[in-house]
């Protein structure tokens, strides 16, 4: 053995002559006969050796052609048997590398054509040995480097049979081979069988099994995998099944008649995968070609199928499938400019029309499946725009019967289609432009989503109607849903025809939707889902088979406060609705029955006993209100639980727990009953039962044992609480002696002294549970004994021992969740201290308290260790005490308040805590430290109102009830920030405060709009209040108003001045700055009251003249022209200042300035009401300033003088003044009007129309002026959420509707000849981009890479890039190769392709394009390589004899090298080029970027190269 390595490395030492090889050969044969090596790898050392040696090498180097190069040796038979004996047992190697495998099919390659028949059928033999052991192992990966790679070995080895050399029996094993690799194989080892076993396939009888193969592996698991694996396949027998010339074979017809075969390319075009897409694209452009250039019919023999093709409709047909190409490969783009037109006109124009047209003679017709599949991929896009256009588009779908009993069309809808529906982001476009009566529009969805509901229920009957909706139910439980968009969802399904529909099953899932989805909702737009939600049960559910106990299984569900509360418009549609059952499940005999029974279930169960007395009782009052059951039956129905709750007080044994029930459903009772309690109701409770009761919850006092019987204790609570809310029961109970034992027994209990013993502080939280019950409800003589007996000698002690027996207890998971138990216990009691506190001080009894530096400890202690949900009754007691506290302890109370609530903003409790709060803060304090702390709280208050909504909204309540009873100045920087407030939210809570503010609009068609005050949470409502607020103060006549209001406009002028000073990249139109301006210059009208003569004269003129100078937003300039207007007609004196801008020189002022000074002369002459003579002064005085200006240079300055001057022209006209007078300038008038188009439209405008005095409104202000300036939607203001405001001197709304009619204004009229209005630009109808492949460039070898390897095309054009250093410019290069075809990219460090700034440019071309790795060390010897080769050397260089680019012509094999950014190309590497190029220049700078130079050099070969076959 050691020989033969010897002689091995003597080999591949190449010191072997040429002419001994035949001897050498020889040798090795003989020593591998008798001593074989150990490791097969070695005879591929030897086989290696071997192939190195020039003889061999050369005829390696030719293999492809059978010759080798002048000189080299030809081998004998023997010598060719023993290389192929040496490789032949590395078939069957179980650690074959890639590499090898090359080596090994090169050698073998070489010697094929000398071997004889006999060791040609061994290998035949070994080859399809090594392919059935592939088959039986390919799920094990007993390959080192890659599985597959002995198997494409031999299958390369394969392809070296000629045709003839196969037998029957051969050929038919090799065909089963191939069968058994394209079901089970690796993709690229099937595509690799199909390649080089394509002269055996050319029969048709031999194509069917191989489809068979791939229709299978599609079918096998139905994943995108195996539709990859099967495009795959199918694009490797492409030339098989679809011939690119020639009519097509019996093969493409029966492809095109199966359904299977465009099942896998529907399922290809809505793939994940890029990939896969392309060669969906591939094969559907390549048997669309294929049909209709042989003009071939395909009528399938049923109906539905997913294809046919009519031969004699031409191009039509045509169109039709090239649109759907270009859809498909158009949205494999990002740039929503370059999608949406294309989806626009060809997938809505074209292929829906098509899709929805029945299949019938002389017509084309599309399966609508096809669109499923592009809305599918739409699903998966990028781009929200198309997802948003894909929901449209499909809720715009004319589906018919036969369209939604498709499974296909069905998985689509209940699949992708609903999951682009839980997106919030889609709807966000989808909402109309407001009209002028509305601040914001509705959004589209509601009117799509009813229609498409409502077709879809009309299209589908019976069972099929059935099984849609409830499959739609179930789904939309599996999904994870925003509330808002649940809202249109049940809006939607809400306005479906009656008819029942939905089972009992569904009502479970719709119930897991509702409590999953719904618990992070804000409150106003849950209670829209619940109402919408309970329409929509109401009209499709079927009580054949919802039984009453099952719909009231998802009536608990919903909150009586926020959507079902007794009496409103809501729950007498329910009612209504129960009363129009006919079924017998819902008959007055059968709901008596199944109440009764449920009464008792509830009695004697002890599990959800909370949810199932609101159950039980909310179906009491339904059935008694829809007349189903009556009195008497309620009657009967609570008999048992009366009569348990009367012999309460009296047997002593008897179940508490029982008792606690009974009392937990009376209390849900009477608190379903909030528009007040039944008379009935009422007899049935004022008996016996309330004696009873009292007796009953006195003895629980003194039997608490364990803290689990503090539920109980909750209950009796509650039914306490319950009763005393009702007048008529609470004077009953108060009647009753047993109350004021109870009572007296509490107060006893909370005075006793403080022990650790269990039952006795039990005993102590309940007594003080009872003890607030009863206090808030106390008569007089009860409240003066309290303060008596307890309030004058007790304060609330911030404490609550734990028991002795739970302090040395080790930490299990029972005893923390006993100490968990206790902590919330002990909070409950420090809480309930303050509460019991609170309702003493609140009455007159409770005034002249006394607060002790015990009670300032109680605070200060209460406020570090209670949560917030228990510190509301300690901050309603401060709202009495704190001002008796000393400064510095009042600062730290509000402190650590202030700290609490703005830590637990996301909690429940935050807004209670903030109501109570802010009267604490709003209060004007004495001490300056506590002022200034108190103004920074609410200043970060509204601050973080921003993102809260509805915290601002609260504050400026309390801001009104505040100032309105006294006026106070340090309260100025809140009101102003208040009339500034309007944060700019995100697009996503923008969308939930549209959504919200569209379910305000509704108003009484949403019942919750009357249950709850949605807009309390609306951040318009801010500056509504505010504005409100200053209307108010303004119409108030007290010095003190009069006083804050001067101050506030003197704190706003100033805020103005600063943002004027802003920059302008902070100031652009409906920027935060812009929208803070509007709101000021909105307040100045309000304020006007208190701009007296000398506040103008001293002040505000020359302030607001200065203003509107230095103001660049034309919208805000509106408004201080028409406040200026105003001012001047109350102040005649400002009128001087017009006339001095007016006469000054065009160098100094503004064109925008000067225009708006010509403006307010417009104004003044509609609104002057001085005598005639003073009048006629005025237009005597105008009409010589304005005159110049209407032939001025500027053409905005001379178009507003032209208009100006009309208008002076038209007022003197209806007032008859001056017009002899200035016959002269009647004819320049004339003039202007015929010609002048520009002037006609600025006094068309609405500022023209506008009339500074009549036209001064609430509405004006807000609404209409706004719209017509073109500000931001948000800033819109609806008239209809002011309250009347009497003594107001501005009107709420405008008495003319002439300004609300106008349409928005133009800021800047363009001087163009041939227009008069601003020119808007649009593309030529139907013309779009399109960027789209024709299938024969596509390439599909590129996709089929079989050994993981790009191969090199040979003969073409190669770039070489190892010179150049940036990558950038080296993405930008790969890109442009791609596209223009180049055979091979070179680079220097292949590892520049992973880089981000590569990837960015080359957008994936390294993936279609074949690279190599050469660095410039190795650059020279790689030029030399590959001009042996034949390629022509070319360099992009300028040079004393570089050749011009266009006299220039490229070789086919050339090789371009381009230069460094920098330093171009060495000189030693120009000295071995063949020719420099340079491009043609006529301008200075020297040089191209090395990307443009590289692609104008690119593009020039590729233009001549495809020249070339046409002029040949």
């Amino acid at each position: 053995m050691a020989s033969l390595e010897v002689l091995a490395a003597i080999v591949d030492s190449n010191k072997i002559l040429n002419a001994k090889i035949i001897s050498v050969v020889a040798r090795i044969k003989s020593m591998i006969e008798l001593s074989p090596p150990a490791d097969p790898l070695q005879h591929l050392e030897i086989a290696r050796a071997l192939i190195k040696l020039p003889s061999i090498s050369s005829m390696t180097a030719n293999s492809n052609h059978h010759q080798s190069h002048q000189g080299a040796l030809s081998l004998s038979e023997d010598s060719a048997c023993l290389l192929a004996e040496v490789c032949l047992p590395l078939l069957h190697a179980d650690f074959m590398t890639k590499e090898n495998a090359h080596c090994v099919i090169d050698i073998l390659a070489t010697v094929f054509p000398l071997l004889p028949p006999s060791t040609r059928a061994v290998i035949l033999e070994a080859c399809c040995a090594s392919l059935e052991k592939y088959i039986r192992e390919q799920s094990a990966t007993y390959f080192e480097a890659e599985p597959g790679v002995v198997a494409m070995l031999a299958l390369d080895l394969l392809s070296n049979f000629s045709v003839d050399f196969f037998s029957n029996d051969w050929k038919a094993r090799v065909l089963a081979v191939l069968e058994e690799i394209l079901r089970k194989g690796e993709g690229r080892v099937a595509c690799h069988a199909i390649n080089m076993l394509t002269p055996l396939l050319r029969d048709d009888p031999q194509l069917l099994p191989l489809w068979r193969c791939v229709r299978s592996v599609f079918h096998s698991h139905g994943s995108d995998d195996s539709c990859s694996q099967a495009l795959l396949l199918l694009c490797a027998l492409a030339d098989l099944f679809l011939p690119p010339c020639g009519p097509p074979g019996p093969i493409t017809q029966l492809l095109a008649e199966e359904d299977s075969f465009w099942e896998i390319l529907q399922s290809g075009l809505s793939s994940p995968s890029p990939l896969t897409r392309k060669r969906t694209s591939y094969l559907l452009k390549r048997i669309m070609d294929a049909l209709h250039s042989n003009h071939v019919s395909v009528t399938p023999s049923f109906s539905d199928a997913l294809f046919q093709w009519d031969a004699g409709l031409g191009m039509e047909q045509c169109v039709v499938w090239d649109a759907l190409v270009l859809v498909a490969e158009t949205l494999e783009e990002k740039q929503i400019h370059v999608i949406k037109p294309v989806l626009d006109s060809r997938m809505k124009d074209v292929l829906l029309s098509a899709a929805l047209r029945s299949a019938c003679a002389g017509k084309v017709s599309v399966h609508v499946t096809w669109l499923t599949s592009l809305l599918v991929r739409m699903s998966h896009h990028e781009s929200v725009a198309v997802k948003e256009w894909a929901v449209k588009f499909t809720l715009s779908m004319h589906l018919t019967s036969d369209h939604l009993s498709d499974p296909r069309v069905l998985k689509f809808i209940l699949g992708p289609f609903m999951k682009m529906l839980t997106d919030s982001k889609v709807y966000h476009s989808c909402l109309q432009r407001p009209s002028v009566a509305r601040i914001k529009g509705f959004p589209a969805m509601d009117t799509a989503l009813p229609a498409f509901f409502s077709r879809c229920h009309s299209e589908l009957s019976g069972h099929k109607r059935e099984k849609f909706f409830e499959d739609f139910f179930k789904g939309m439980s599996d999904e994870a849903w925003d509330g808002s968009c649940l809202v249109f969802i049940f809006q939607g399904l809400s306005q479906l025809p009656a008819e029942p529909v939905l089972g009992p099953e569904v009502l479970s899932c719709v119930r897991k939707l509702l409590t999953t989805s719904c618990s992070t909702v804000e409150l106003h737009v849950r209670g829209a889902l619940h109402c919408f939600f309970l329409r929509t049960l109401m009209r499709i559910i079927d009580t054949e088979r919802v039984n009453p106990e099952a719909f009231a299984s998802v009536l608990c569900v919903i909150s009586a406060a926020e959507a079902l509360q007794r009496g409103e418009a809501l729950w007498q549609e329910v009612s209504q609705w129960m009363a129009a059952q006919s079924h017998e499940a819902w008959s007055p005999e059968a709901m008596l029955q199944s109440l009764q029974h449920d009464c008792a279930e509830h009695l004697m169960s002890a599990e959800n006993e909370v949810a199932s007395s609101v159950q039980l009782s909310r179906m009491l009052l339904l059935a008694l209100d829809a007349h189903v059951v009556s009195h008497e039956h309620l009657q009967l129905i609570l008999r048992p639980v009366v009569e348990l709750i009367a012999s309460a007080g009296t047997r002593v044994y008897l179940d508490a727990s029982r008792v606690n029930r009974a009392l937990l459903l009376i209390s849900s009772l009477l608190e379903e009953m909030r528009c007040g309690c039944d008379e009935e109701v009422i007899a049935m409770l004022s008996g016996c039962i309330v004696e009873s009761f009292m007796a009953f919850a006195t003895r629980q006092l003194t039997e608490l044992q364990e803290v689990a019987h503090m539920t109980g204790i909750n209950h009796q609570v509650a039914f306490l609480r319950a009763m005393l809310s009702v007048d008529k029961l609470r004077a009953v109970m108060w009647e009753c002696a047993h109350t004021h034992t109870l009572l007296n027994t509490c107060v006893q209990s909370i005075l006793a002294e403080q022990t650790t013993a269990l039952s006795q502080q039990l005993s102590k939280h309940a007594s003080l549970l009872f003890a607030v019950a009863l206090s808030r409800h106390a008569p007089a003589h009860v409240r003066l004994n309290l303060k008596q007996t307890l309030f004058d000698r007790w304060l609330p002690v911030p404490c609550f021992m734990k028991p002795p027996d739970w302090v040395d207890k080790d930490s299990s998971s029972d005893d923390l969740q006993l100490g968990l138990t206790w902590g919330m216990l002990s909070s409950e009691h420090v809480s309930q201290q303050w509460a019991l506190l609170s309702s003493h001080l609140g009455t007159e009894e409770g005034c002249g308290f006394r607060v002790s530096p015990a009670c300032i400890d109680a605070c200060l202690c209460t406020l570090d260790v209670l949560s917030p949900e228990a510190l509301l009754p300690l901050l309603n007691c401060l709202k009495c005490i704190l001002a008796e506290m000393p400064e510095e302890i009042q600062l730290r109370i509000l402190q650590l308040a202030y700290t609490t609530l703005t830590e637990h903003v996301q909690n429940l409790s935050f807004w209670s805590l903030l109501d109570a709060f802010l009267p604490l803060i709003l209060t004007e304090h004495k001490y300056e430290q506590l002022q200034l702390a108190a103004d920074e709280w609410l200043s970060r208050l509204l601050e973080l109102g921003q993102e809260k909504s509805g915290l601002a909204n609260m504050l400026v309540q309390h801001l009104d009830r505040h100032l309105l009873l006294r006026p106070q100045l340090n309260l100025i920087s809140c009101l102003q920030k208040t009339l500034l407030f309007g944060p700019v939210h995100s697009k996503g809570r923008r969308f939930s405060i549209e959504v919200h503010q569209y379910l305000l609009t509704l108003g009484e068609a949403l019942p919750t709009n009357k249950l709850r005050d949605g807009s309390s949470r609306c951040d318009r409502m801010v500056r509504i209040r505010a504005l409100s607020l200053l209307a108010k103060l303004s119409a108030a006549a007290s010095r003190e108003c009069h006083a804050l209001l001067l101050a506030l406009l003197r704190s706003l002028m100033l805020q103005l001045q600063q943002l004027q000073a802003v920059s302008g990249f902070k100031s652009y139109s409906n920027s935060l700055s812009h929208r803070e301006k509007h709101r000021i210059v909105c307040a100045f009208f309000l304020l006007e009251t208190v701009m007296n003569e000398e506040f103008v004269q001293t002040c505000f003129a020359e302030y607001v003249w200065s203003a509107l100078k230095a103001e660049s937003q034309p919208s805000v300039r509106v408004y201080l022209e028409w406040l200026i207007a105003r001012l001047m007609l109350k102040h005649p004196f400002m009128q001087q200042a017009m006339w001095d801008v007016i006469s000054q020189p065009t160098s100094e002022k503004k064109a925008s300035y000067f225009s708006s000074v010509l403006c307010i002369l417009s104004h003044l002459s509609k609104a002057l009401d001085w005598p005639a003579p003073e009048q006629e002064a005025f237009y005597e005085r105008a009409f010589p300033v304005v005159l110049p200006w209407c032939m001025a240079h500027h053409f905005t300055l001379r178009v507003y003088a032209q208009a100006c001057l009309l208008s002076l022209w038209q007022h003197c006209s209806q007032r008859s003044l001056l017009l002899t007078r200035f016959h002269l300038l009647q004819h320049f008038v004339q003039q202007i009007s015929s010609s002048g188009d520009h002037a006609r439209v600025l006094l068309d405008n609405f500022t023209c129309l506008l009339h500074p005095i009549c036209d001064l409104s609430i509405e004006t202000l807000v609404s209409t002026l706004p719209r017509l300036c073109d500000i931001v939607e948000t800033e819109w203001l609806s008239v209809e959420s002011f309250d009347p405001i009497e003594g107001s001197v501005i009107p709420l709304r405008n008495p003319s509707p002439t300004l609300a009619q106008c349409q928005q204004g133009l800021w800047k009229v363009k001087s163009n000849k041939s227009e008069t209005e601003v020119v808007t630009s649009s593309s030529a109808e139907g013309d779009i981009q399109k960027k789209i492949i024709p299938w024969q460039s596509m390439i599909p070898e590129q996709d089929l890479d079989l050994t993981s390897r790009k191969r090199v095309k040979r003969g073409g054009l190669v770039l070489v890039t190892s010179l150049i250093d940036k990558v950038p410019n080296l993405g930008g290069l790969c890109r442009t190769s791609e596209i223009f075809g180049v055979s091979e990219f070179v680079i220097s460090n292949i590892g520049f392709t992973r880089d981000r700034g590569f990837e960015s440019l080359s957008v994936t071309a390294e993936k279609w394009i074949p690279i190599s790795e050469v660095p410039i060390a190795r650059l020279k010897p790689y030029l030399e390589s590959m001009r042996r080769e034949g390629y022509t050397l070319a360099g992009a260089e300028q040079t004393a004899q570089s050749v011009s680019l266009t006299e220039y012509a490229f070789p086919e094999k050339t090789v371009l090298l381009l230069g460094n950014e920098k330093e171009g190309i060495p000189v030693e590497l120009i000295q071995m080029l063949d020719v420099c190029i340079e491009i043609p220049q006529q301008g200075l700078i020297r040089s191209l970027n090395v990307h443009v130079s590289g692609a104008l050099l690119i593009w020039e070969y590729t233009r001549q190269h495809l020249a070339a076959p046409s002029s040949s």
